[in-house]
């Protein structure tokens, strides 16, 4: 049974004017965010969906405009209804949206619909560090992605990273943007938790992290297949993860420690660099752990 703050709530957003019209100035917004440029023009980024908006309201993202259809007022649980009350109540624009609308909006082919948009988390190098260090740990992990294109997969390493308790991503220019779709999908809110990096000057923060006593693992064919013994004492690891095709770059390789490659036992010939993050990640977080 629904209290009666929620039925006012309710009738409340059914009651303002609902947007039928694809040529709405707010609706062209959101579409016009879908791209990159437009999105690094405005410094602002959509995410969509029930888990990405209660992850964003929860780790506190600056949300800047929220679009909603009627059914999903109508249909979302009761905590769901209160995060989106503590955001309509600070004067954020909230937009009630015809399916129509919203499906043209949408990037999900089954749209939940609920949508944000929000500005992008503080990318500076400073802000990194501040963020990575939050945690009080002296020694610090990351996750460094040498031109990972794929969004996907880039979504994907993220999350897991967040999961095996790394403190930063930092990624290569040429990497997928973080604010893609398909990355924030892939990731599940762990862009909200991690701090991420993205840097033309990939090799100069490497070495900067080398000389801060970070050791170095990168993936490559021409690694050996066992983790080194004394990687249990390490504190402070660097993964550094290349290209789906071209694997990491010459320059980059030169910069690690040590070079793995996860053993092949079947007929495949290599695994998706998503796939093998999450299996080195997890070598790596017991051996520092135990």
């Amino acid at each position: 049974m629904m209290s009666p703050g929620s039925i006012r709530l309710e009738i409340k957003i059914m009651a303002q004017e609902l947007i039928t019209s694809r040529q709405n100035a707010a609706v062209k917004n959101v579409i016009k965010l879908k791209q990159k440029k437009n999105r690094d023009r405005e410094k602002q980024f959509v995410l969509e969906g029930t888990k990405l908006f209660m992850e964003a309201e929860a780790w506190k993202v600056e949300f800047t405009a929220v679009f909603v259809t009627p059914q999903w007022i109508e249909g979302a649980e009761e905590t769901v209804k209160s995060a989106f009350k503590r955001l309509k109540d600070t004067g954020i624009p909230v937009f009630t949206v015809d399916t129509s609308v919203f499906e043209a909006m949408s990037a999900l082919k089954m749209p939940e619909g609920v949508l944000c948009t929000a500005h992008k988390i503080d990318a500076s190098e400073k802000f990194f560090e501040k963020k990575c260090k939050k945690n009080g740990k002296k020694c610090l992990s990351y996750v460094i992605l040498d031109d990972v294109q794929d969004p996907g997969n880039v979504g994907t390493i993220i999350r897991t990273a967040d999961a095996a308790g790394f403190d930063g991503i930092i990624c290569s220019s040429k990497t997928a943007d973080i604010y893609n779709e398909k990355v924030l999908r892939g990731a599940m809110g762990s862009v909200f938790h991690l701090p991420v990096l993205q840097t033309g000057a990939l090799e100069k923060t490497v070495l900067f992290l080398k000389e801060q006593g970070t050791r170095m693992i990168g993936t490559s064919l021409q690694g050996k297949t066992s983790l080194s013994a004394s990687l249990a004492a390490q504190k402070a690891v660097g993964i550094i993860l290349g290209n789906e095709s071209k694997g990491m770059s010459k320059s980059m390789a030169d910069l690690c420690d040590d070079l793995y490659k996860l053993p092949m036992y079947g007929h495949a010939e290599s695994l998706n660099v998503s796939v093998a993050a999450g299996i080195l990640m997890y070598d790596i977080a017991r051996a520092m752990h135990e």
